[in-house]
């Protein structure tokens, strides 16, 4: 069976390997494009955000595909994610497509739906044996999103202190491939070894003093490269030492709590935001808030905040953070980001954001200038 979901990042890389092992046929575009935002924005309510546009667009790229299966992950109902899924499906068969919907919410009924596609795509009847196909397409996708964020964690601390402008990326998009290509649980531990040295082929400028910077927001800007500009690549090659708040292995692990708990994890961070936001609007915007308040007691040099047009949680987290940054004494450039956002104008920001964060750093009321990043990406 052919089925496609709505990508993030790089999350074809290990949910894309779950849906391959459990038998399924991946029909779509691994990465958002143009045209993706550009169908999006057509057949979309036009106060919806920039996420639900690009989506719905995606939906359509993989249909016209030859798509049979549409899956969409659900979200929690206090945001309007929460409905998502529905409603994409909704327009889609309005304007005449047919395909099988997959909504996946973490309810019994949804896990019960899951089990009976993997015995039907696999030609299986026992419902253990479909439990070990899925079992162990999970394990792989794990492993994957492991190496993957190992990766992402090596390019980031990389990219500030590379002789040669570009050659981390070069071998980010090179091991992400192999990572995407791999598919036993052999090839994916010799990967390992591997991407340790190659990364550590990369010539870097010792000494070189960089700005520790924390990127906040909604979930799906700050993960996608389309919609947020590529900012975490270009903070990066600014000087920049970027950590995020989740990335795509986080965001897998999330329906299954694992990764919250500790110091400097979500439930922390939540119970950081609580003095000023007693209530979870839904979205990030607790996220936003409490990883604000450790950016400052981690002696990050400033946050970088992003949040959709309309966004509801984000736009309440946006005000706060002004309380936020004066309290902490933290520096928070906020950016509103739609389908008619312009690269040139948000890099000219953040390169004036980089450069106060500089000044502010060698005037001596900056804290701590060192590449090592913060145990906000244990998992």
């Amino acid at each position: 069976m052919k089925a496609a979901f709505t990508p993030m990042g790089y999350t074809y890389v290990n949910l894309g390997a779950i849906f391959r092992h459990i038998g399924l046929e991946l029909c779509m575009e691994p990465r958002p494009t143009r045209k993706a935002l550009s169908d999006g924005v057509r057949h979309a309510p036009e106060q919806f955000c920039i996420p639900f546009k690009v989506n719905l667009g995606g939906l359509i790229a993989s249909l016209e595909s030859g798509a049979e299966l549409l899956a969409t992950v659900q979200g929690a109902w206090s945001c309007r994610f929460g409905y998502y899924g529905r409603l994409h499906h909704a327009i889609l068969r309005d304007m005449g497509y047919e395909f099988d919907s997959l909504i996946v919410d973490g309810s019994k009924d949804c896990v019960a739906e899951i089990c009976g596609l993997i015995k039907r795509v696999n030609d299986v009847r026992s419902t253990a044996a479909a439990a070990r196909i899925f079992f162990t397409a999970l394990r792989i996708g794990f492993k994957k999103g492991k190496l993957l964020q190992a990766a992402q964690t090596w390019a980031r601390k990389l990219r500030p202190v590379e002789a040669l402008q570009g050659s981390a990326q070069r071998v980010f998009d090179r091991i992400v491939d192999r990572i995407d290509s791999a598919e036993t649980f052999r090839s994916l531990g010799r990967l390992e070894g591997e991407m340790d040295e190659a990364f550590r082929s990369v010539r870097v400028v010792e000494g070189r003093s960089v700005v520790k910077m924390m990127v906040l927001g909604e979930v799906y800007i700050v993960l996608e490269p389309l919609v947020n500009m590529d900012a975490v690549r270009k903070l990066g090659e600014m000087g920049v030492l970027v950590d995020t708040f989740i990335d795509e292995h986080r965001w897998i692990l999330h329906p299954f709590r694992l990764g919250v708990r500790g110091r400097y994890q979500e439930r922390h961070a939540h119970r950081l935001a609580t003095p000023y936001l007693k209530y979870n609007l839904g979205g990030e915007d607790k996220n936003t808030i409490g990883y604000s308040i450790i950016a400052a007691q981690r002696h990050f040099d400033g946050v970088v905040h992003f949040k959709p047009f309309t966004c509801m949680p984000e736009g309440v987290a946006k005000h706060i953070l002004f309380a936020v940054s004066r309290d902490c004494e933290i520096p928070i450039m906020s950016f509103t980001v739609d389908e008619h956002s312009g690269e040139a104008g948000m890099l000219t920001r953040l390169e004036a954001f980089t450069d106060m964060l500089r000044q502010r750093a060698d005037l001596g009321r900056g804290t701590d200038m060192s590449t090592g990043l913060s145990s906000a990406q244990a998992w």
